[in-house]
């Protein structure tokens, strides 16, 4: 924290806070998170992970584009088989990598871009994303609770800890900024002693960062607890992941081996490659004459590259139109005399959004299900009032709303997604 006054002469000084101390200023993260970047122990001893984003944008521009290079090249194939001309653009590339060596201007920049977009595309798929997105704890102590998994936007978080440090008497003005452990804050002081600020600031930030009910508490240790394995990731996040970094190291691995032959790195290092290695000198191709007439006068070959295309052109738009969010048109429930009824899905929607935006705090509320029809998940958004405290109001929607809905549909669990934002609005000064 840095308290700048017109009384003293300390301006833009940091007042870094002292050993065991509960104060705004940057700090080291709590012990053990390196142990573990994507999860944290909450209180109830289950361990609290990060959320992991579907990808669903990447993936759908990797189909898209994949898509449609390979229905043009399926189109193409049938078309000569047909009788036709190969287009000029096949001809023109063939052409290119058929002569230019490795060691070309052109061959190398394509070689690394290809390589960077590899490597661009494997991290997407191993890191979790979503990093605005801070786990909070689970609800306890009331029956169905644990399926309700809530993510604090961090710019929430700020504006909350900046209103509790506007409440400080003596600040003028304060800034915020929250991370995933650490808290960053800059205060301004008017009219009281900047000690005098700075400790009653460091107690309110360190009172309202525990009242945020955040799984790993920035700056502050957490529970510890014997960790138990990550909650099942749903299909289509795991294909996209999966699909994106086979795509990112197959590419990754074009591009390094084409680097590999254009720099002639095997004979500068001494070291050999193995004897099916295709790329061994800068005068090399990418595609020689060998390799595009191989197989081409067997007749398996050409009804075996046009069925291939076809099945891969499939797969990519199932790939791409499976990025769709799908929600659930109505939900099958057990009826008093044993036969399954339907529920319509819109109206359990709108029923647990009126309910969501009747609790206290709460602005606005966006619900969807996802999920199967016999199995249905609810993925809730909740905009917060201003002053709102995030953790009292996860509270009462996990055990109000949200099991409300559970046991009116007559479900046995109703697993939820929560995400809290709040108002953005000015810092009101209180003192």
């Amino acid at each position: 924290m840095s308290a700048n006054t017109s009384r003293q002469p300390v301006g833009g000084g940091d007042l870094s806070s002292g050993p065991g101390q509960t104060a705004a200023p940057a700090a080291d993260g709590t012990p053990g998170a390196a142990e573990g970047a994507t999860k944290a122990i909450d209180g109830s001893g289950r361990s609290a992970h990060r959320f992991w984003s579907s990808r669903r944008i990447p993936a759908a521009l990797a189909a898209l584009l994949s898509a449609a290079a390979v229905g043009l090249l399926l189109y193409d194939v049938v078309a000569v088989r047909a009788g036709r001309a190969a287009m000029g653009w096949r001809r023109r590339l063939a052409e290119e990598l058929a002569t230019r060596p490795l060691d070309d201007v052109w061959m190398i920049v394509g070689a690394a871009a290809a390589m960077v977009l590899g490597l661009w595309l494997f991290l997407l798929a191993v890191t979790p994303g979503l990093r605005r997105l801070l786990p909070m704890l689970r609800p306890t102590g009331i029956p169905g609770t644990e399926d309700v998994r809530a993510g604090l936007d961090r710019r929430a978080a700020a504006l909350v800890l900046r209103d509790r440090a506007m409440q400080v008497p003596g600040v003028q003005s304060a800034q915020v900024a929250v991370g995933r452990r650490k808290v960053k804050a800059r205060a301004r002081a008017h009219f009281r002693g900047l000690e005098e600020v700075r400790a009653d600031l460091d107690a309110e930030l360190g009172e309202a960062v525990a009242s945020l009910g955040l799984a790993r508490q920035p700056h502050w240790p957490c529970a510890s607890g014997a960790p138990r394995r990550a909650e099942v990731i749903l299909m289509l996040k795991t294909v996209n992941r999966v699909l994106l970094g086979l795509l990112g190291l197959g590419l990754f691995a074009l591009g390094g081996g084409v680097l590999l032959g254009a720099l002639d790195l095997q004979r500068h290092w001494n070291f050999d490659v193995p004897g099916w290695w295709p790329f061994r000198g800068p005068d090399d191709v990418v595609l020689g004459a060998w390799g595009r007439t191989r197989w081409r006068e067997e007749d398996w070959w050409w009804p075996t590259v046009i069925a291939v295309l076809a099945v891969l052109l499939g797969l990519l738009l199932w790939w791409l139109l499976a990025q769709r969010r799908h929600r659930l048109d109505h939900v099958l429930v057990d009826s008093e005399n044993g036969a399954p009824a339907r529920l319509d899905g819109r109206t359990l929607e709108r029923v647990i959004e009126e309910e969501a935006q009747a609790l206290e705090g709460v602005s606005r509320a966006h619900v969807r299900l996802t999920g199967r029809r016999t199995a249905p998940a609810a993925r809730v958004r909740l905009l917060l009032e201003p002053h709102a405290d995030p953790a009292p109001t996860l509270g009462r929607l996990s055990w109000e709303t949200l099991a409300h809905a559970r046991d009116s549909a007559g479900l046995d669990r109703l697993p939820s997604k929560v995400r809290l934002r709040e108002a953005r609005h000015r810092a009101e000064r209180t003192a």
